[in-house]
C-alpha cells in the first residue's frame, strides 16, 4: 500500500552539524533532487554536471543514476521536498543547541548550559539542567525501493564530497561538516483500522 506521506526506504547521512541548515542542499548535491522551494539548485547543478544529466529536468534522463528511486514527501507547509532532517542515534540536544554523544560527562553538559543560560540572561533555565532532546544532525533522502550498490557508493561519494561544495558557495553561516556515517531505514506503516 502507497501513502503520500511515507517512504518505503531513506537513505540517511549522520553528520556532527544540525542538518536543518543543509538538507536540502546536501540532498540535491548528492542526487540533483531538488523540492517545489528550489532551495538547492545551485548544488542539483553541480550533480547534473558531474554525471552529465544533459536534460536537467527530466527524472527519467538515462543518465540519471537516480531515475525511479527518489521520493518527495509534501512538508507541513505543503511543499514537496526529496528530503527530512532525522534524529542521529547516539546523539542528543540540550534544548539549547548544543549538541553531544549519549556517554559524554554530564557534568560538563551542565556546565557548557549554565554558561549559556548565564551568558543569555536566563537563570530559571540553569536551575531546571540541560534536557536530552533528539539531536537532528542527519538528513534523510526519500526513496521508494533500496538502492543498489552502485547507488549506495555514489551516494555515499557524493556526500563525503559536500562539505567542501557548500562551503564553496555558502559564504555566510557555513559550517564545518563532518560525515559520521550512513543508514538505511526501512519504513514499515503499520494501519489499525476501528469500525465505529
Amino acid at each position: 500500500m502507497s501513502h503520500t506521506n511515507y517512504s518505503d526506504y531513506l537513505f540517511i547521512i549522520d553528520t556532527d552539524s544540525y542538518s536543518g541548515n543543509f538538507e536540502r542542499e546536501m540532498t540535491a548535491f548528492m542526487t540533483g533532487a531538488v523540492g517545489e522551494c528550489g532551495v538547492g539548485g545551485e548544488y542539483a547543478d553541480m550533480f547534473k554536471k558531474h554525471v552529465d544529466w544533459s536534460s536537467g529536468e527530466d527524472w527519467e534522463d538515462p543518465n540519471n543514476p537516480f531515475n525511479g528511486l527518489i521520493e518527495w514527501r509534501t512538508d507541513d507547509a505543503g511543499c514537496s521536498r526529496p528530503c527530512v532532517i532525522y534524529e542521529t542515534t547516539g546523539r542528543f540536544n540540550d534544548g539549547m543547541g548544543g549538541h553531544y554523544s549519549e556517554g559524554d560527562d554530564m557534568q560538563k553538559v551542565a556546565a557548557k548550559y549554565a554558561e549559556y543560560c548565564k551568558k543569555h540572561g536566563s537563570d530559571d533555565m540553569v536551575y531546571d539542567g540541560p534536557g536530552k532532546w533528539p539531536a537532528y544532525e542527519s538528513v534523510a533522502i526519500l526513496m521508494n525501493k533500496f538502492p543498489t550498490d552502485e547507488q549506495i557508493t555514489m551516494l555515499k561519494d557524493r556526500a563525503y564530497a559536500f562539505p567542501e561544495a557548500y562551503k564553496s558557495i555558502r559564504t555566510c553561516g557555513a559550517t564545518d561538516i563532518k560525515i559520521l556515517g550512513f543508514r538505511i531505514v526501512e519504513v514499515q506503516v503499520k494501519e489499525k483500522v476501528r469500525t465505529i
